[in-house]
């Protein structure tokens, strides 16, 4: 761009050197004057003007040749390096020797080709060297023009505007017009917007300006027009990168020529819209419109309008415009080519755009907008199939559905160049019919099936439509009526969708299965069979199953009695034969669960080993079967069939864990080893709470209870109570406090009973031995060396029991203090007797004598007061209302370790009880053991064979279940209860019968 701007610059030099020659004549000229140049001596004055004309022809050349470069699209400009290079050879040899009035051109002259040929800095030098040497204004004019020029295109825009201002201030410069140009451009790129305007406005006030070349102060020239319309445009983008009022858009139409006055101003409202300055450009048209005579071209303006006030978000006015425009485009007629055709485009554009912006929620304007399109350009395939589009995204049915059938005729007659990317003549028919479904008007869903009917080409859908006439009628619960129109379609002719037929036949059927008609659905289905070769089999067998359809419908009525006799009638009267095993399955599964029904368990039996003997038997129908033998082994309390029935099924309905439990539940019922089954229960299942009472009953049940307990310790984490419950129970069988106390010796035990019990087991065993020594130690006095040892002896022993009972009172026992505290009021009131009756040292004076029983008074007095507050201790401990009611409570009733345990320890408390509560306390000791009431085998098998027989009579099962609870059978009697709780209830004793449904 640079390097055109210099040339251009160049050749308006050489025009006004007069050096415009062809390229032919220019050659000739340069060799002819190249041998006058030689020919010439030095100091020859011809020589001057021939060297200066030589150098003017070969500058010529050069820029000649460089616009030919340029004009093929050069990248590294080269051509007319040398020529300039001698141009400038020639120029150097002569330009001091030139007039005043030539040398100014031939310097800017040197400059421009110094800076063709890439040596700017030279250009510079001399540019400057010249405005510091030079006196001549014109010269200096012209150099500072030039330097200007060079820092324009530096983009030194500062620099340039100080030497057009230099270049401005000499009033010989001729050419003022261009020089204020550029000023007004510099200061324009140096974003002084208003010096820039003013500059431009100067140019066009000032016809002395109006000129590229010339311009002189005070000269008068002739207006060069391009270059006042070029100025006038510049300044329609000046003022349009300010920011436009309306006065500016006045002047710049009232500064433009006269030819150019439109032009500009519509360039304005095209630059405002470059800039995003919207609202302006929407004044600026509006101007435009206001004096446009040309219709074409107020049309351009109300389309404009229309898309400037649309991206304003004024719909309105927006919607004004492009009905202004429409009414236009009608008046003007004939305007389908050249211009109009792009305006015919831009409104069609219009429609489009917005469509885009409001893909998801299009607007009820939009769509009027779309109608007021085709209400003009009609007979338009790709609006009218968008309009369509938009008419369904609307959820505007009947619309819709009427711009469909225009596009259904219009899809006929279009071009190819119309109907690219557009729906198929078979798709819009389709559509149609989508449409009218949509709308769920029954009139307009008919009209679009009959429509396809009537109109379709390719057929593509041509069965499934008539299936979907007919299908309405199964959906509008007219099932008689669809039923013949279903069949009519399943025995269509047309070979196309055999799928969709042989969907009829099935809804066909389904309709008569609704109806009840199994008579006829036996028939039809016959007659399907013999047309839909593939699906024979399938047909056959739902004749046959409209049988076992009838024995379910009778076996499900509300008469139970009469219905299932006729149903197990029916059912009876199935022949076999030829049936396949699936359906010999079928018939046994609905024969098994009908005799459940009927409660017939011979029936039930025979039929699940029919189903059990056949050799294809899926697993699925294996499992139904091993499910109902299991069952009906329950029922009959044949609890070993039920385990090993069970074992075989896979249980699905049921988790592992849930499994794992009801085999160990018949496992337990039928006295096998249930171990194994509840160790798979621990393993799969998740219930913390449920595990431990597993577990429990693994412990309590195991041959090596504390072995059994030490392996699942771990499941009773954070349920300290119930380990030690079981630690305690294998204590009361093996007596081993030690490895009780052992396994129980963590901080989360210390406060359940079981480790109180213990304890206190273990300490009244401690207190006893402790008791012992104390009660039998002997106060001597055969010397003061006897009696001070046997001093000391009692207080250890003293102070021993002392620590007991403060090791009791830590563990809030009652019955440990209060043995305690009873030897120690004792034991301390002998000690304080015995100091007293310590015999008298010999040979002691009376005074002496006194002296002595007053330290012995003082030494006893501790314990006699010890023994005060003892003695009111334990007749607090007995101070308590309830205390013979609980010691009664809380005896075990029947024999056992538990029972001996607590007696022993009530003996204790006997031995000590005070007189008022003695009789009491021997009273309980003596409380006979409870003797357990059990039934004799024999009655116990009575009551089975009683629910062997009548397994649903409810007295039958509680009267098991009382002699059960007796016998203390937990597993039994759980199942019982829970047998009994659910009886009644058909998914557990007597199960829906199967249809001819199940496969």
């Amino acid at each position: 761009m640079q390097r055109i701007a210099i040339v251009a610059a160049l050749s308006l030099q050489l025009t006004a050197l007069g050096a415009g020659v062809d390229s032919r004549t220019s050659d000739l000229l340069i060799n002819k004057f190249e041998k006058v140049y030689l020919q010439l001596a030095p100091g020859d004055d011809a020589r001057v003007g021939v060297t200066l004309r030589l150098a003017d022809l070969l500058a010529e050349k050069a820029r000649r040749l460089a616009m030919d470069e340029m004009n093929n699209g050069c990248v590294q400009c080269t051509a007319g390096a040398q020529e300039r290079k001698d141009a400038l050879k020639y120029y150097s040899e002569v330009v001091e020797k030139l007039a005043e009035d030539k040398r100014g051109r031939v310097l800017s002259q040197m400059g421009h080709l110094y800076e063709l040929n890439g040596e700017s800095e030279k250009a510079l030098k001399l540019y400057s060297d010249v405005i510091v040497a030079e006196k001549n204004p014109g010269l200096l004019g012209e150099v500072h023009l030039s330097m200007a020029e060079l820092q324009f295109r530096r983009s030194n825009f500062a620099t340039a505007l100080k030497h057009y201002e230099a270049a401005l201030g000499f009033p010989e410069f001729e050419r003022r017009g261009f020089a204020s140009y550029r000023q007004a451009w510099s200061h324009f790129n140096s974003g002084n917007l208003d010096p820039a305007i003013k500059g431009l406005k100067t140019i066009l006030n000032s016809p002395e300006l109006l000129t590229r070349s010339g311009g002189s102060a005070g000269g008068s020239v002739s207006v060069d027009k391009q270059f006042q319309e070029e100025v006038s445009r510049d300044l329609a983008t000046f003022v349009a990168r300010k920011g436009v009022t309306m006065d500016d858009v006045a002047m710049i139409f009232a500064q433009s020529p006269e030819v150019a006055k439109m032009a500009n101003v519509i360039y304005l409202a095209s630059e405002l819209e470059r800039l995003g300055q919207t609202a302006s450009a929407v004044k600026v048209w509006r101007f435009l419109q206001d004096k446009q005579s040309d219709p074409i071209k107020r049309l351009e303006g109300h389309i404009r309008l229309a898309q400037l006030e649309l991206n304003l978000g004024n719909r309105r006015e927006s919607l004004k415009e492009y009905d202004q425009a429409l009414r236009l485009w009608t008046q003007i007629g004939d305007c389908g080519q050249g211009e109009c055709k792009e305006w015919k485009s831009r409104l069609k554009n219009y429609v489009v755009d917005w469509n885009r912006e409001e893909k998801k929620k299009p607007s009820a304007e939009l769509f009027e907008t779309y109608e007021k399109y085709l209400g003009t350009f009609k007979g338009e395939l790709d609006m009218t199939v968008w309009a369509a589009q938009l008419a369904q995204e609307r959820q505007e049915w009947f619309k819709a559905y009427g711009l469909l059938g225009e596009a259904v005729e219009l899809r006929l007659t279009a071009k190819p160049e119309e109907i690219k990317n557009m729906p198929s003549h078979e798709s819009l028919l389709l559509s149609q019919v989508e449409v009218a479904e949509k709308s769920k008007d029954e009139g307009m869903i008919t009209k679009s099936l009959d429509q396809y009917l009537a109109k379709t080409q390719e057929k593509s859908q041509f069965v499934s439509v008539h299936y979907q006439r007919a299908h309405r009628l199964y959906k509008a619960n007219k099932y008689a009526e669809a039923a013949e129109a279903l069949k009519a379609v399943a025995l269509l002719p047309e070979k196309q969708s055999p799928e969709i037929k042989k969907q009829a036949a099935d809804l066909a059927l389904d309709a008569l299965v609704l109806l009840k008609r199994d008579r006829d659905l036996e028939t039809w289905a016959q007659e399907f069979a013999q047309v839909f070769k593939g699906q024979s089999s399938d047909y056959q067998n739902i004749a046959r199953r409209s049988v076992l359809n009838q024995a379910a419908q009778l076996a499900e009525g509300k008469d139970q009695g009469v219905d299932l006799a006729k149903a197990w009638e029916t059912l009876s009267r199935m022949d076999l034969k030829g049936a396949a095993d699936a359906e010999k399955m079928t018939y046994y599964k609905n024969r098994l669960i009908l005799a459940e029904k009927l409660k017939n368990l011979d029936e039930v039996s025979t039929s699940i080993e029919k189903l059990l003997a056949m050799k294809t038997l899926g697993a699925e129908d294996r499992q139904f079967a091993l499910s109902r033998k299991a069952w009906l082994a329950e029922l009959k309390l044949d609890f070993k069939t039920a385990l090993t029935t069970s074992e075989k099924l896979q249980m699905p309905e049921i988790k592992p864990d849930q499994r794992a439990l009801k085999l160990a539940m018949y496992a337990d019922l039928a006295g096998t080893g249930s171990e194994t089954y509840y160790r798979q229960y621990l393993k799969a299942a998740a219930d913390a709470e449920k595990k431990m009472a597993v577990a429990a009953k693994l412990v309590r049940e195991s041959a090596n209870q504390q072995k059994t307990l030490d392996q699942l310790a771990s499941l009773f984490n954070g349920k300290p109570d119930l380990y030690a419950n079981l630690q305690y129970e294998i204590y009361l069988k093996d007596g081993n406090r030690k490895t009780a106390l052992t396994r129980l010796r963590g901080s989360e035990y210390s406060k359940t009973p079981q480790v109180k019990a213990l304890w206190r087991e273990d300490y009244l065993a401690r207190f006893e031995r402790a008791k012992a020594n104390l009660t039998s130690h002997p106060m001597k006095a055969d010397n003061d060396r006897v009696l001070s040892a046997s001093l000391k002896k009692r207080m250890a022993l003293l102070a021993g029991v002392e620590k007991l009972f403060k090791e009791a009172i830590d563990q809030e026992d009652w019955t440990a203090q209060m043995l305690t505290v009873q030897v120690l009021g004792v034991e301390s009131n002998r000690f304080y007797q015995e100091i007293l009756s310590l015999p008298m040292p010999d040979g002691l004076t009376p005074e002496q004598q006194n002296e002595y029983l007053q330290l012995l008074s003082q030494q006893a007095a501790p314990h006699q007061i010890r023994s005060q507050e003892l003695q009111a201790k334990f007749q607090e401990f007995w101070g308590h209302e309830d205390l013979v009611a609980n010691f009664a409570n809380k005896l075990p009733p029947y024999a056992g370790p538990d029972r001996d345990k607590y007696l022993a320890e009530l003996k204790l408390v006997a031995e000590v009880a005070p007189e008022s509560h003695k009789a009491q306390v021997e009273q309980v000791l003596a409380t006979p053991v409870q003797e357990k009431l059990v039934p004799t085998l024999a009655e116990l098998e009575g009551a089975r064979s009683q629910v062997r027989a009548q397994p649903f009579d409810r007295g039958v099962l509680q009267n098991l279940l009382s002699l059960e609870k007796k016998m203390g059978r937990d597993a039994m009697v759980a199942y019982l209860e829970n047998r009994i709780a659910k009886m009644g209830d058909s998914a557990s004793s007597t199960p829906t019968p199967a249809t001819g449904e199940e496969k």
